[in-house]
């Protein structure tokens, strides 16, 4: 979708629902909205996954690894308003690493194309354990949507937790493991 015609559509939008668009609040609220929602839904390549994917090291680690609490932003496909989420991931190495910033650039190319928030999880989960082949992967997201949030049910404080295991991970000690670490107390 070509960036002008974003624009135009926004503009069209306002229009028919009454707003003046001489108003200097508005004059240049078209443009700003396009530009945002063009980037929102703008999607991903696979390109893009595989060079974030290319900053992997050999390792001997076989221990869990876990990348907490990275902040991501995506548009719902039902209504395109924000969602707001806090994604951990886990992994068990086998013989292969990730750099640990990856993790946050690989959730910032998934989000750039609205999902569900369950789709977004198995996507990451999948993509980590099909590419690093690790001894197991566990996913968890917890989302406030602002569908949930602004309209409909109107539910402020509601969240929506989601979760995907790979391998090792559907062992329940591991599983638990995983959660306990995520779970606990912050001593930063």
């Amino acid at each position: 979708m070509s960036l002008e015609k974003t624009i135009n559509l926004f503009k069209e939008m306002l229009e028919v629902n009454n707003i003046d668009l001489n108003d200097p609040n508005f004059l240049k609220t078209p443009t700003r909205a396009g530009k945002a929602f063009h980037q929102f839904l703008k999607g991903y390549t696979q390109e893009e996954i595989d060079e974030v994917l290319s900053h992997s090291f050999p390792s001997k680690l076989n221990d869990m690894v876990i990348i907490r609490d990275i902040p991501a932003y995506m548009l719902c496909p039902h209504h395109l308003l924000p969602c707001f989420l806090r994604i951990n991931i886990g992994y068990i190495p086998n013989g292969t690493v990730l750099g640990l910033s990856k993790f946050k650039r690989l959730a910032k190319i998934i989000t750039q194309k609205p999902l569900l928030q369950e789709e977004l999880t198995e996507i990451l989960a999948d993509i980590i354990y099909n590419n690093l082949k690790p001894d197991g992967v566990m996913i968890t997201v917890v989302g406030k949507h602002m569908c949930m949030c602004m309209r409909g049910i109107e539910q402020p404080d509601s969240k929506v937790s989601t979760s995907a295991v790979r391998g090792n991970f559907v062992n329940h000690q591991t599983k638990s493991e995983f959660l306990d670490l995520i779970n606990g107390e912050d001593k930063l």
